[in-house]
C-alpha cells in the first residue's frame, strides 16, 4: 500500500504537508481552520487505529472459538474413552461383589444354624442350673426360717424363765418405788453393763452422722441413738437417725431410745416400734425406756440382734439372677413380716408382763400392809390385856423380819393427818416403826 503523506516542511512556525489520495477532499476540508484540520486528522487517525484494533480482536476471538471447539472435541473423546474403561471396570467389580455377597449369605446361614443349635443346648443347661439353684436355695431358706423359729421359741422360753425368776424375787421386795428411782438415775451405758454381756460401748456422739453409741454385739455392728429429753422427741431426730443408718448401710441393727418421754410418730404398741430400711436394716424405737423392765427389754434387744443380722445377710447374699432374686425378695419380705409380727407380739407380752408385775406388786404391798396392821392390832390387844392383869409388859418382841428384840410397848400414837397421802413404802416403814419402839 502506498503512503498518504508525501512531504512535510516547517516554516515560520507553520507545518506544510503534501498528501496523495484517490478522491478529492476539498469539499470536506475547505471550511476548516488549521486547528480544526489538525483535530480532524488526530480523530481520524485515532478512529482508524481503533478500527484496526477491533478487527484484530475479532480475528483473535474467532481463532479462540475454533481452538475451544477443537479442545472440547478432544475432551469429549477422552471422556468417552475413560467412561467406557470405568464402566467396564465397574461391571467387573460388581460381578465380583455379587459373588462375594452370595458367599457371605451362605456363611451367614451356616452361622445361624450353628447359633440356634448352641442356643438350644445353652438354654437347656441354663434352665437346669437355675432349677437346681432354686431348689437348693428353697431348701436353704426353709431351713433358715425353721432355725429362726426355733431360736425365737428358745428366746421366748428364756424370757419366760427370767420372768418366773423375777416374779419370785418380787415377793421378797417391799419397796418397788425406790428401786425404780435408782434405776432412773443410771445412764444407758451403765444399764448395758449391768444387764448384758455385749461388751464395751464406744461413744460416737462427737462424730457427725454416727449416732451416740456404737457396739459390736457378737460380731454385729449396732448403733444406738439415746435421747434424754424432758418432752417428746421431735420428728427431725428420727429423720436424722434414719439418714445416719442409710450412710452406714453395713450396720444391720439400729436402736433409737427415748429415756424419759415418747417418740413422735412412733407410738404404736405403746413403747416399742419395729421398722425396716430399704437395705434390710432393723430399726427399734423404744419410748419411756426408764419405765421398762430392764431385764426383759435388754433380753428383747438381744433377740433382735440375731434376727436383724440373719435378715440382713439373707438380703445381702441373694443371687444376681433376676427371677431367683424376685422369688427370694418375696420370701425375705415374708420373713420380715413374720419376724416383725413375732417381735411385736413379744414386745406386747413384755409390756403386759410389766403391767401384771405392777398389779402383783400392788396386791402384795396392800396384803403386806394389811398383815402388818393385823399383827400390830393383835399385839397391842394382847399387851393391853397383860397390862390389865398387872403383868410386866417388858417382853421379847419378834418383828416382821423374824428378829427377836428386847423392847417394851407404849400406847400407839395417832397417825398424822398426811398418812393417807404417804407412799406405800412410807406406810410399810411406819408400820415397822410402830412395832419397834426404842427403849
Amino acid at each position: 500500500m502506498k503512503p498518504a503523506l508525501l512531504t512535510e516542511t516547517f516554516k515560520d512556525g507553520i507545518w506544510s504537508s503534501t498528501f496523495q489520495h484517490i478522491e478529492s477532499i476539498q469539499s470536506l476540508v475547505k471550511d476548516l481552520s488549521q486547528d480544526d484540520f489538525l483535530t480532524l486528522i488526530r480523530l481520524s487517525c485515532s478512529a482508524l487505529t481503533h478500527l484496526h484494533t477491533s478487527a484484530s480482536s475479532l480475528k483473535y476471538k474467532e481463532a479462540l472459538a475454533i481452538e475451544i471447539d477443537a479442545h472440547s472435541k478432544r475432551m469429549m473423546e477422552s471422556h468417552t474413552k475413560e467412561k467406557e474403561a470405568y464402566t467396564s471396570q465397574h461391571t467387573i467389580e460388581l460381578i465380583q461383589l455379587k459373588a462375594t455377597i452370595e458367599e457371605l449369605q451362605i456363611q451367614n446361614k451356616s452361622l445361624k444354624t450353628q447359633y440356634m443349635d448352641l442356643h438350644t443346648v445353652n438354654e437347656e443347661t441354663f434352665r437346669s442350673a437355675i432349677s437346681t439353684l432354686k431348689r437348693e436355695k428353697d431348701e436353704q431358706y426353709t431351713k433358715e426360717i425353721e432355725r429362726m423359729r426355733e431360736d425365737m421359741k428358745e428366746r421366748v422360753n428364756e424370757l419366760q424363765k427370767i420372768y418366773s425368776e423375777s416374779s419370785q424375787k418380787v415377793k421378797k421386795e417391799t419397796c418397788v418405788s425406790s428401786e425404780i428411782g435408782k434405776k432412773g438415775e443410771k445412764e444407758f451405758e451403765e444399764l448395758v453393763a449391768e444387764y448384758t454381756d455385749w461388751g464395751t460401748l464406744t461413744n460416737t456422739s462427737k462424730t457427725p452422722h454416727n449416732a451416740d453409741w456404737a457396739c459390736m454385739i457378737r460380731k454385729v455392728n449396732t448403733l444406738f441413738e439415746i435421747k434424754n429429753y424432758s418432752s417428746n422427741v421431735p420428728m427431725r431426730e428420727i429423720t436424722k437417725f434414719e439418714d445416719d443408718m442409710k450412710l452406714h448401710s453395713d450396720v444391720p441393727f439400729g436402736v433409737f431410745i427415748s429415756m424419759n418421754t415418747e417418740i413422735t410418730g412412733k407410738r404404736f404398741h405403746k413403747s416399742i416400734v419395729i421398722d425396716w430400711t430399704s437395705e434390710a436394716q432393723m430399726l427399734i424405737y423404744i419410748s419411756c425406756f426408764r419405765e421398762q423392765d430392764m431385764k426383759a427389754i435388754f433380753m428383747f434387744l438381744d433377740i433382735c440382734v440375731d434376727i436383724a443380722y440373719r435378715c440382713y445377710r439373707l438380703v445381702k447374699d441373694r443371687p444376681d439372677d433376676s427371677d431367683t432374686c424376685i422369688i427370694l425378695q418375696r420370701k425375705i419380705q415374708g420373713i420380715q413380716t413374720l419376724v416383725e409380727k413375732e417381735l411385736i407380739s413379744l414386745a406386747t407380752w413384755v409390756r403386759d408382763t410389766k403391767a401384771e408385775h405392777r398389779v402383783a406388786m400392788d396386791v402384795l404391798e396392800k396384803q403386806h400392809i394389811i398383815t402388818l396392821g393385823r399383827i400390830s392390832h393383835t399385839k397391842t390387844s394382847l399387851l393391853n390385856i397383860l397390862e390389865l392383869m398387872g403383868t410386866d409388859t417388858s417382853t421379847n418382841i419378834i418383828d416382821v423380819n423374824g428378829v427377836v428384840t428386847e423392847d417394851y410397848v407404849t400406847a400407839p400414837e395417832p397417825a398424822p393427818a398426811s398418812a393417807s397421802l404417804a407412799s406405800p413404802a412410807e406406810k410399810v416403814q411406819k408400820k415397822k416403826n410402830k412395832l419397834k419402839v426404842p427403849p
